[in-house]
């Protein structure tokens, strides 16, 4: 889960700094609302195993 969402965190950043026009600003602030999401729930997701007592992967 963990990996899957960093995964997607970083599509999203990435589409984030490549949008073009005609609706740049739209998608630019869009794709910016959802990787600061998408990292905030990276940070539980890993906060959350290791409060399981495992070590959160880095790879």
């Amino acid at each position: 889960m963990l990996t899957d969402c960093y995964t997607l965190y970083l599509q999203t950043q990435n589409v984030h700094w490549n949008v073009t026009r005609p609706r740049f600003r739209e998608l630019h602030l869009m794709f910016e609302e959802q990787y600061t999401e998408l990292a905030a729930a990276v940070d539980e997701i890993a906060e959350r195993i290791r409060s399981l007592d495992q070590v959160a992967p880095g790879t």
